[in-house]
């Protein structure tokens, strides 16, 4: 009998783009990730937090100019999601509720639009709970605070955030033009997010989410609106839009 290994669930395809990339696989703390070597990292110019930006940018052949909406933008560069698509020419919206990323966004991103609000189902405010380590920050207190206790940091305050549905962002900063890709990482909060747009008006071709927290209603949602789950590994999903005409590479 076969030797099962962790490559028999990634799917062929994802495996044949990412040989493209020369991307190595390595089985860590008993769960499948893709890590690239410090020296393909710092080649192929990946942020992500599991190079997730590479698969997405073979899914856009690789394009020079494009648009994105970067949802829990955090840092421009660190674990960033857009980080090597604004260096690549690329421009498009990025939301960061913390006033201290938020300004590093405004600074470092000249070409794109800065927002320091959150996004949810109605135009309000809601509390934002600030954790130690940045990325674990939530509107979702419960969430924040189980996060702040399994990686051993903590709350370090709270404050009032305007938030708005993020139909309100399509329709007010878009412009018109077309999303090429959204990336949703609200730390509990996702699925509101996705709730929040006017699917048949505004539709990304492609949607990357932070699903580990709430995999079934995520990824119920994003099938019912038509969009397939390509790729999965255990923390964000990427779901192409099935009225699209991206193709992954053969």
């Amino acid at each position: 009998m076969k030797d099962i290994s962790y490559k028999d669930f990634i799917p062929p395809i994802v495996l044949r783009l990412l040989r493209k990339l020369a991307i190595r696989f390595f089985k860590t703390n008993d769960q499948n990730h893709i890590i690239v070597t410090q020296n393909l990292k710092h080649k192929y110019k990946c942020y992500s937090q599991y190079h997730e930006d590479l698969i997405i940018d073979s899914l856009m052949q690789c394009k020079d100019n494009g648009f994105y909406i970067d949802i829990g933008a955090n840092d421009p560069i660190e674990l960033s999601n857009t980080a090597r698509f604004y260096q690549r020419g690329w421009s498009g919206i990025n939301i960061e509720p913390n006033p201290e990323l938020y300004r590093r966004l405004a600074e470092s991103r000249k070409r794109d639009i800065n927002l320091n609000i959150g996004i949810g189902e109605k135009e309000t405010e809601l509390t934002f709970y600030n954790v130690s380590a940045h990325t674990l920050s939530s509107f979702n207190k419960q969430a924040a605070i189980r996060a702040a206790k399994e990686f051993h940091e903590h709350l370090v305050g709270e404050q009032k955030i305007k938030i708005q549905p993020l139909r309100h962002i399509f329709a007010a900063y878009t412009g018109g033009r077309e999303v090429d890709f959204m990336s949703v990482d609200a730390e509990g909060y996702d699925y509101i997010v996705l709730k929040s747009n006017d699917w048949q008006k505004f539709r990304p071709k492609i949607v990357m989410v932070e699903m580990n927290k709430d995999y079934d209603n995520i990824n119920k949602l994003l099938n019912c609106l038509d969009y397939e789950l390509f790729f999965y590994n255990q923390t964000n999903g990427i779901f192409i839009d099935k009225n699209t005409d991206i193709s992954a590479p053969k």
